[in-house]
């Protein structure tokens, strides 16, 4: 916290509420609007994630205040409502109160379920196996992460078993990942994610995202990678080579529609076209991906699997999934090929190990038209989870 003329500054670190970090956001702008020194008329959030800045909102102090206080009509405080990829303000001019805070959090455990499975095949009409990942995460320094997956599988199907027609989709037990990963913004729009190390058990490599924030609206483009080296004749499925290429266009705050070019992990290579449909922190894309004679359509499921309000600050952290995805796919078929027939390993996108959009950037969700919408929330969450930390 710090003072710039009459402007109060705040910078803060969520690991809490990772439903969505408007929650967050919320806590810290009522806090500091209510603790707010006489006098104050602007206050500037720093919203940090893995210690790097990710974005700024400021907002008049007299107006966020007594809008909090009486719920009144939003107009005014979504006129004096700002938003920014860097910090409005010059760092060196903040009188700073208190600087440099560490978190007291050493070591972050976040448990996720794992489902693989077919649905209607032609040996089964349902067949799956389900797992438990534990993914154990330390920060290093800005912008830098250590991670390290271990799964246990829990159950599958005997169509599933070793030698059974869906072998290769059954879970395997052991190290799935120990990486690297780096975070850096390249100017103030240009936003990348890089790591290095063992993937998907047997191979090792590196994967790359990065995400440009184009200069003329909300729109994104998408840049995707991954460059990876068997270490054994047992590859996983999906843990090839593979890359992607997109561009997202906002329609609203909450719709989007992304199309791109891919490189599959199977070596295909086709267009692909999304839609997605945020309701609240729940999303539901429909998609359509072609590589080489082979087009799916399907639609995907996404939604938080934790509390919305987490674990406090402490030397170990448990959590759970703040974004667990959900997919179905089925292949279309075309004179030439009529059999819908299950094909596992055929047009499968990449699928990074560390996502950064949604460990970093509210999985998307960090627009300034969003926040801007997301007002009532504010305010709800500093009423539910805030309003108790100043008691």
């Amino acid at each position: 916290m710090g003072t710039i003329g009459t402007d109060l500054v705040v910078e803060y670190e969520n690991q809490r509420y990772l439903h969505n970090e408007v929650d967050a956001l919320g806590v810290v702008l009522g806090l500091a609007a209510e603790h707010a020194p006489a006098g104050s008329q602007r206050l500037h959030v720093i919203t940090r994630k893995a210690g790097l800045v990710v974005f700024e909102t400021s907002v008049s102090v007299p107006s966020y205040r007594a809008w909090l206080r009486d719920a009144g009509e939003s107009a005014a405080v979504q006129a004096t409502l700002g938003f920014g990829r860097l910090p409005g303000y010059d760092a060196a001019n903040v009188q700073w109160a208190y600087d440099n805070a560490q978190s007291a959090t050493r070591l972050r455990v976040r448990l996720s379920p794992l489902l693989s499975y077919t649905v209607g095949a032609e040996v089964g009409l349902f067949d799956y196996s389900l797992g438990l990942q534990a993914r154990a995460s330390a920060p290093l320094w800005a912008g830098a992460e250590l991670y390290a997956d271990v799964v246990q599988r829990i159950d599958n199907t005997i169509n599933m078993e070793p030698d059974r027609p869906f072998a290769n989709l059954r879970l395997r037990n052991g190290l799935q990942t120990l990486a690297l990963q780096q975070s850096f913004w390249w100017g103030p729009r240009f936003f990348a994610s890089v790591g290095a190390g063992l993937y998907q058990y047997n191979t090792v490599g590196a994967e790359g995202e990065a995400t440009v924030f184009v200069p003329w609206n909300a729109d994104s483009v998408h840049l995707r990678g991954r460059v990876v080296h068997h270490t054994d004749s047992n590859p996983v499925l999906g843990a090839d080579n593979a890359g992607s290429a997109s561009y997202r266009w906002r329609m609203t705050p909450t719709t989007w529609v992304e199309g791109g070019l891919n490189s599959y992990t199977d070596g295909s290579k086709g267009p692909s076209l999304a839609v997605t449909r945020w309701f609240g922190d729940t999303a539901l894309q429909m998609f359509a991906r072609k590589g080489g004679g082979n087009t799916f359509v399907g639609l995907e499921l996404s939604l938080p699997l934790t509390p919305r309000q987490g674990i406090g600050a402490g030397l170990a952290q448990l959590s759970g999934n703040p974004r667990y995805v959900l997919p179905v796919r089925t292949l279309l078929t075309s004179a030439t090929d009529k059999a819908n027939s299950q094909r596992p390993g055929a047009v499968r996108p990449i699928d990074l190990s560390y996502k950064s959009e949604v460990e970093l950037l509210n999985s998307g969700r960090d627009t300034p038209d969003y926040i801007s919408t997301q007002l009532p929330r504010l305010r709800e969450s500093f009423y539910q989870f805030g309003l108790a930390l100043m008691q």
